[in-house]
C-alpha cells in the first residue's frame, strides 16, 4: 500500500535533483534555456490542475486525498502518525530505510550477488559525470522521503523504491563500463581491458541466467498462489457458470476483482465489494441485473430485499 499522496512525494523526490539542476542551467544561461523551461512548467501546471481538480470533484477539496478521505489525517507521513498501529518514530524509519535498500539488492535484478554493486564500481571509480550524480541522488532523495513515512512492506519487494529503477539500472551500465578499467587500474597494466570486459559480460550473464533458472520460479510460486489473497478464484467461477447481466457481490477481496470492471460499469458483469447493508441500495441502481454474492469460487444467487 502506498497512497496517492506518497505517490507523489517520490515523484518530487526523484525529480528534485533534476529541478536544481535546470534551475541552475536557467540562472546562468536564461535566454538559451527559457523557452524549454517555460514550456516544462506549463504542462507541469496542466497535470496539477488535472489532479486538484480531481480531488476536488471526488473528495470535495483540491488538496484532500482520497486516502486522507478513507483513514483520516494519520495516514500521511510524519512521526507519530500511521492510520493503524504504533506511531511511527525515526528509529523505525530508519530501519525500514535501510530494509528496503537491502532489499533493493536482492530484488531488482534477482542475481546471485548484490544488485548495486556495478552502480557502487561506477562511484568507487570517480569518473563519473553530472548525470550521474543526479540519477545517484534521486535515488537516495527516494529512499529518504519514505525514511518519514509509516507503512512497510516487501509486496513485491521494496516496491517503494522500484521509481528508481531506470536510473539505477542507467547507474548499473555505467558501472559495468567502468569496471575493465578500475580492474586494471588496481591489479595492474599487464591485464587486458577487452579480456575483463569479456569476464563482466560472463558475470552479468551468469548471474542472470541463476536468477531466471533458481529465484524467478520460485518468486512465480508465491505470487500465483493466492498472494496477498489476491487469485482468480472468483472470476473463474463467473466464466465457467457463465454468468450474464450479473451483479456479483464479493466477499474475497475486492483486489481480486476490480481489474475485471470497465470505468464505467458498463460490462456485462459488474463486480461490487460486499457491504451489507449497502448491497441493496446498488441493486436499485441496476434494475434488470441478476444478483450473486461470491466468495471464493462459491457463488449463489441472491434476491432484492
Amino acid at each position: 500500500m502506498s497512497s496517492e499522496f506518497m505517490n507523489h512525494v517520490s515523484a518530487a523526490a526523484l525529480a528534485l535533483p533534476f529541478f536544481v539542476y535546470g534551475a541552475s542551467l536557467l540562472r546562468a544561461q536564461f535566454s538559451r534555456y527559457k523557452t524549454p523551461m517555460l514550456t516544462f512548467s506549463i504542462i507541469l501546471l496542466i497535470f496539477v490542475c488535472i489532479l486538484l481538480g480531481f480531488n476536488y470533484l471526488t473528495n470535495g477539496h483540491p488538496l484532500l486525498f482520497g486516502y486522507q478521505v478513507l483513514y483520516g489525517e494519520k495516514v500521511l507521513p510524519g512521526f507519530g502518525r500511521g492510520a493503524w498501529g504504533d506511531p511511527h518514530t525515526p528509529a523505525q524509519g530508519v530501519r525500514q530505510t535501510l530494509t528496503n535498500m537491502i532489499g533493493l539488492h536482492k530484488y531488482l535484478f534477482e542475481w546471485p550477488m548484490p544488485s548495486l554493486v556495478f552502480v557502487a564500481i561506477l562511484f568507487v571509480s570517480m569518473k563519473v559525470n553530472r548525470w550521474d550524480i543526479l540519477l545517484l541522488f534521486s535515488l537516495l532523495l527516494l529512499a529518504v522521503s519514505y525514511l518519514f513515512y509509516w507503512f512497510q512492506d516487501w509486496c513485491f519487494g521494496p516496491r517503494f523504491l522500484y521509481d528508481a529503477a531506470g536510473g539505477v539500472i542507467l547507474l548499473t551500465v555505467r558501472g559495468m563500463q567502468r569496471l575493465p578499467y578500475v580492474l586494471k587500474n588496481q591489479l595492474g597494466r599487464a591485464l587486458s581491458v577487452r579480456r575483463i570486459c569479456g569476464l563482466t559480460v560472463f558475470v552479468v550473464l551468469l548471474s542472470t541466467s541463476i536468477g531466471v533458472v533458481s529465484n524467478i520460479p520460485a518468486l512465480v510460486r508465491v505470487y500465483s498462489n493466492s498472494y496477498w489473497s489476491v487469485n482468480g478464484k472468483v472470476l473463474k467461477a463467473v466464466k465457467q457458470r457463465g454468468l450474464q447481466k450479473a451483479i456479483v457481490f464479493t466477499k474475497s477481496y475486492y483486489g481480486s476483482v476490480v481489474a475485471a470492471n470497465s470505468p464505467l460499469l458498463d460490462k456485462d458483469v459488474i463486480y461490487v465489494r460486499h457491504l451489507d447493508p449497502f448491497d441493496a441500495d446498488f441493486m436499485k441502481l441496476f434494475p434488470g441485473y441478476r444478483y450473486y454474492l461470491a466468495e471464493d469460487d462459491r457463488i449463489v444467487e441472491i434476491r432484492p430485499r
